[in-house]
Parts: C-alpha cells; structure tokens; sequence
C-alpha cells in the first residue's frame, strides 16, 4: 500500500511539471525520472529553462553511481560509437554524466529540447528511458503592420491628431511574452526639434496622441526573465495639418489678357499631393481651358501651368481657378485662388471704331485709322503680334 502511495504522489508531481515529457516504462527502463524523485532515489532536476539552453541537475542520494546520457533535439548523431555499459541497450552510448551520492549542474544548449536517459548505474528498478526537458524558443521579432482607427499604413501621411499603432504577436521566450518594449521619436510641439518616449505595454497595440510632424515607432517582445527580441521594423506616420498656400501670380486679378497667356502659380506645402486648375466663362460658367487635376508632390514657385490661347474664346469675362490639397488631405481658404479676367483680343476692324481702339494695349493704338491699318496689314493678327 506504501509503495501505491509513493506512485500516485509521484504521477500527480508529474502531471504538475511543465516543459517535461516522461518517458515509456519498459523492461529495461521500468521507472520514470519523476517517481525517482518522489522516492528519494537517482532523477534530474530542470533547474532553470532559458532561450535554447537548460540548466539540468543530476542527483544521485546512495553511494553508488548513477549515470546519465543526455541528447539535444533527438539527434542521433550525437552518441560515441561506443556500445552502451547496459548490454541490454542497442541503439549505442550517448554523452553521460555519473553522481555518486552527490549532484552535478550541467548547462546544456538545445534548439528545441534535451532528452536524458539512466540505463546504466544505479539501481536497475530506478532507470529510466529518454525523459524531455524543452528548452524556450527564441523570442520572435514582432512587425509594425501599421495604424488602426483609421487604418494607415507605414509612412503614412495624416491630418488625425491621434492613432493606435498595431503589431503582431510575438512567440517563444521563458513563460512565454509577457509584454512589449514601446520606443517613439516623435516631434515636440511648436516645431522645437524631436524627442523620445519609451514604454513598456501588455498587448499588441498602443494607442495615443500625435503632434504635427514625423513619428518613428518601433517595438521588441519581452519575456517573464526579461530576455528581449530583435526590435521591429521603424514605422513612420507624419502627422500634417497645415494646408497648401495657393496664389495665382499671373495673370493678375482683374486684368485684362489678350492672345496667348502664361498662367502662373505658386502652391506650398510640406507634403504637396496635387493641384486644380480650370478656366470658365464667368457668365455661362462652362470651362473653356485648363488641364483640371495635375498630380504634383513638389511645391512650385511662380511655375508655368498652362499656355491660354485666349483668341480660342469670345472676348469677355472669365475666371481662373487655382485650388490643391497636399497628402494629408488638408484643404482651407488659403488652399485656392481666384481670378477674374478680361479677354479682349483684336480680330476685326469693326473692334476699332466708335473709340474701341483705345481699349487695346498691345498693340497700342495712336487712334482708329492706327488701328484698322494695323489689322490691314496683318491678316492673321489676333490682335496680339505675340501670336503671328
């Protein structure tokens, strides 16, 4: 009835251990390691469990050796070539270990696990097959996959004042992950140069607040003894609210243009994405001219837009419309100007009479008979020599 006690105490020990797999119970090796232990008798202890390595410790309590082979992964490569002391034994002898009444601490480095084994020394009834000792995993590096609420990628360009940034979940280590190194470069407010910040956060994701310019975020697993992964990757967002200025710089506002005009412009911004720019008649509203939306990630000054035949529409009035909106979105009073123009081209003599010769400017005309000699002798004039 004692040695039934002794059994089950020692299954339910078993049961409790973590990280160890025991063995089959055979003829030759008709114990385990964890009833040894139990019963005060020849066993190995996991000390401690690290990133693919163990520390094991061999015991022995009667004066009289007891041996021990050990293994890592299952590899068979690794016995001597030595036929094993137990003659019973038949796949060879492996690196042992032997205690006499005393023990033996050996760190042993594993992918994966260590097996030991006793088959030869001591008691024959203690011994036992090939008992498991896992060693942990390496912990895995975890990936900034990007931004949540509203989801974003890395390098993402913004005008949101605050995000949530999400990884993936890490593997391996001692105990497993227990949590997350955070580390943010991240601009200080009013534009004053860049800082950092660094946390330590239980899950896979971290949400907070943004300042306007450039973050760079990066994250590392951290087990329960404290070993650390590789960081991952560095993810940028930059954070961007301020809108394009946008000016028309020629033609200016209630001029009047004649023949072909240089329409002209300056947009500027941090991180330009694109412009508009149209011409309608003011009256009808249709559009006459313009190239509409023009994909531009560089900011312009004073730059040629658009070449505006003018003698292609009626003389009149017409409105030039310059408007962008930069990567971020951002779009305010600021991000658009309008002109208003006069077309006003000479094509015909009867443009000239009844004082209409005055309202040219270029040419300009000393009086009417000026003004029909000039388009007499240039048929093809359009009212702008500019054109000829």
């Amino acid at each position: 009835m004692k040695k039934i006690f002794f059994v089950l105490i020692g299954l339910m020990c078993i049961v409790g251990l973590t990280n160890v797999v025991r063995a089959d119970v055979n003829a030759v090796t008709p114990n385990i390691n964890g009833i040894n232990k139990v019963n005060y008798r020849a066993h190995v202890n996991q000390l401690s469990q690290g990133i693919q390595t163990t520390d094991l410790e061999f015991i022995s309590h009667r004066n009289f050796y007891s041996c021990f082979e050990y293994r890592t992964d299952g590899d068979v490569s690794q016995k001597t070539g030595e036929i094993n002391y137990n003659s019973a034994i038949t796949d060879g002898l492996y690196p042992f270990v032997c205690v006499n009444n005393n023990s033996l601490i050996k760190t042993i480095s594993a992918n994966n696990y260590v097996e030991v084994r006793m088959v030869f020394g001591a008691e024959t009834d203690e011994r036992f097959d090939w008992t498991r000792f896992d060693v942990a995993q390496a912990l895995t590096a975890p990936e900034i996959t990007g931004f949540k609420n509203p989801d974003l990628s890395c390098g993402a360009i913004t005008n949101i004042h605050s995000t949530t940034v999400d990884w993936t979940d890490s593997t391996g280590g001692v105990g497993g992950v227990v949590g997350y190194d955070y580390s943010i470069n991240y601009p200080l407010v009013n534009g004053s140069g860049q800082g950092d910040w660094n946390t330590f956060v239980l899950n896979s994701q971290r949400s907070g607040s943004l300042n306007e310019g450039v973050h760079t975020i990066k994250v590392r697993a951290k087990d329960s003894v404290g070993n650390v992964s590789d960081w991952s990757n560095e993810c940028l967002i930059i954070a961007d609210w301020t809108a394009p200025d946008v000016v028309i710089t020629n033609p200016a506002e209630d001029s009047i243009v004649f023949g072909v005009v240089d329409v002209r412009g300056s947009i500027t911004d941090a991180h330009p994405h694109h412009y508009w720019l149209a011409i309608f008649d003011a009256n009808s509203g249709e559009k006459v001219a313009g190239p509409g939306t023009v994909m531009e990630t560089e900011s312009l000054t004073d730059a040629s837009l658009l070449s505006w035949n003018t003698t292609q529409v009626p003389n009149g009035d017409y409105l030039i419309k310059l408007e962008a909106r930069d990567a971020a979105n951002n779009k305010d009073d600021g991000s658009l100007d309008w002109h208003y123009v006069t077309v006003n081209n000479l094509k015909t003599k009867d443009q000239c009479k009844k004082g209409g010769w005055v309202s040219f400017a270029n040419p300009k005309f000393k009086n009417q008979g000026d003004c029909v000699s000039w388009l007499e002798s240039n048929e093809n004039a359009k009212g702008n020599k500019k054109n000829n």
